[in-house]
């Protein structure tokens, strides 16, 4: 028996954040129905790579992989129709979740205190980009937004060169479904303890910015503006990719070789000593 059998979740979410949250609950044996937009369905369906000979709208392994195990329901919600489905699978959930704008939210009726009157023990979390207060609350964006805007970018690369970014959307991979979900889990502990249910906001914005604490602690404890270190780290030395002495066969330069070496600690370095 895995850990979330018998949990049943409503995801209403899109694209990475929501999705990616939800399929840790559905590998630990949560069931998860997932609803898409009949108007908008999830753009991620359209993005490579695409399985060879499959077309249309379930061609994606960008969109399979982060959504295998789950139910999946296109549905209008901008009729009374639809949302009269939503309200159905809302009162039979566990946890409601979606990071889709809150003008949208409200627009459909989503917000928490709508649906604590169709369920009041229902856990529900929303994952706003900037929040649901202030004058960025209806700003879209992805990861690849957050990257810049939190810091990420500025940190990442050369000293001398200009910032490069990490590559990747990895605010949706890692940082916003792992603190999503670890709300979630303490919500339904508390919830059997209590009977009660939660309305969680996780807003990703500042849910990004706090593996960035050791950088903002050195400005605000230290007054230190930490700058881009290459693949140096303050926590291991060495620390970064090595250039390997090129081999050669019958006078012709084979393939550039790169090693990865890092040493967190003395037993670590002894070990590198005693291996070159």
């Amino acid at each position: 028996m895995k850990p979330l059998e018998g949990v049943k979740v409503a995801d209403f979410s899109w694209f990475g954040a929501g999705p990616i949250c939800t399929e840790h609950f559905a590998s630990f044996g949560a069931t998860v129905i997932r609803i898409e937009s009949e108007t908008r369905i999830d753009s991620l369906r359209s993005i490579a790579p695409m399985a060879r000979g499959k077309t249309k709208y379930n061609a994606s392994g960008y969109f399979n992989n982060f959504n295998a195990g789950k139910y999946d329901l296109t549905l209008c919600l901008n009729t009374n129709e639809g949302l009269g489905v939503a309200r159905k699978i809302v009162e039979w959930a566990d946890v409601f979740l979606t990071n889709i704008t809150p003008r949208v939210t409200e627009r459909w009726g989503l917000t928490y205190d709508k649906i604590s009157e169709w369920n009041p023990k229902i856990i529900a979390a929303y994952q706003p980009m900037q929040g649901y207060d202030g004058p960025h609350r209806d700003f879209l964006g992805f990861g690849a937004v957050l990257t810049p805007i939190t810091g990420y970018s500025y940190l990442s690369g050369f000293p001398n060169r200009l910032p490069v970014g990490v590559g990747t959307n990895y605010p949706d991979y890692v940082i916003n479904p792992g603190h999503t979900m670890v709300a979630i889990l303490a919500a339904l502990h508390y919830r059997r303890r209590t009977g009660k249910g939660q309305h969680i906001e996780c807003a990703q914005l500042e849910s990004s910015v706090c593996p960035l604490a050791p950088a903002i602690f050195d400005y605000t404890a230290n007054g230190v503006v930490q700058n881009r270190a290459g693949n140096h780290i303050a926590e291991a030395a060495p620390h970064n990719a090595f250039k390997c002495t090129p081999l050669s066969d019958g006078g012709r330069t084979l393939d550039e070789r790169w090693i990865a070496i890092a040493a967190f600690s003395e037993t670590e370095w002894q070990s590198l000593v005693e291996t070159m």
